[in-house]
């Protein structure tokens, strides 16, 4: 049974996905802590400003985007959510 911090982490995830698809950058402005970071599968590094910016194209090269399996552990205050890779 999840938490209602886990829940929330859940929830983010899920709106993350839905901005995905609909490029709403809004979400990803309000959602992705200012110090936020990814690896690209080619190995490079976006923080928040280039991801947003890389949104912002409109260009899109996923049809699918979901966290339909997700686990997410606590640590003392703060939670990390992981799920597979839709490919």
């Amino acid at each position: 049974m999840k938490n209602e911090a886990q829940q929330a982490i859940i929830e983010a995830e899920e709106h993350l996905a839905a901005a995905s698809l609909n490029l709403d950058l809004s979400v990803f402005e309000q959602l992705l802590h200012p110090d936020y970071v990814i690896v690209q599968p080619g190995g490079i590094v976006e923080n928040k400003a280039e991801t947003i910016a890389s949104l912002a194209t409109d260009t899109r090269y996923w049809q699918v985007a979901r966290s339909d399996e997700m686990e997410v552990r606590m640590y003392g205050g703060y939670g990390r959510g992981h799920r597979p890779l839709d490919r």
